[in-house]
């Protein structure tokens, strides 16, 4: 990343900081629904969004499905598009798109502040809890000590609550495109 970008990106940081305008932000949103290609007669397609990936499954009419995994993101639970929770006991009579409240894996948290990721997800998710640990802020040099992915993340979700950045939080993200 050139220096000009590395200093846009954090002169942007700082700005929501001071202005303490911190939102929830959404991973990107997932693209169209299922595949252009129907289903086989008979068939349904389930289509998982978690973060920055897609998986589609086809499944017997009448039938139920199991959840996709996404080894890169703690999946909480399963909603439709319209926002309500999925029942995986329920057939599946049509197509459908479900999305995964989840965040990413790898997370370290001291003191309500994430401290470090040691993840392997591009798109990382950082919620408002974590087993009960409420995140209020973000460390310094997070990614940076994760030598492996720092160059390769491409986004930063934060979510809401998060009230405090510290300085160079995101020293290091040579890839990111969004936080």
């Amino acid at each position: 990343m050139k220096k000009s970008k590395i200093i846009a990106f954090f002169a942007t940081v700082a700005a929501v900081c001071l202005i303490g305008a911190i939102t929830a932000c959404k991973p990107d949103e997932p693209g169209p629904g299922p595949s252009p290609n129907p289903p086989p007669a008979g068939s349904v397609s389930v289509t998982f969004v978690c973060a920055n990936q897609e998986k589609t499954v086809t499944v017997e009419k009448g039938k139920t499905v199991s959840a996709a995994d996404f080894p890169e993101y703690v999946v909480l639970g399963w909603q439709t598009e319209s926002g309500t929770s999925f029942d995986f006991n329920s057939p599946l009579t049509a197509s459908i798109k479900l999305i995964a409240d989840c965040y990413s894996k790898g997370l370290e948290v001291e003191d309500g502040a994430v401290v470090y990721y040691g993840g392997t997800g591009t798109a990382v998710i950082i919620p408002s809890e974590i087993e009960g640990e409420k995140i209020t802020a973000i460390g310094k040099n997070v990614f940076y000590e994760n030598l492996e992915m720092y160059d390769k993340i491409v986004s930063v979700s934060v979510a809401e609550g998060i009230t405090r950045i510290d300085d160079r939080a995101f020293n290091g993200l040579e890839a990111v495109e969004t936080v």
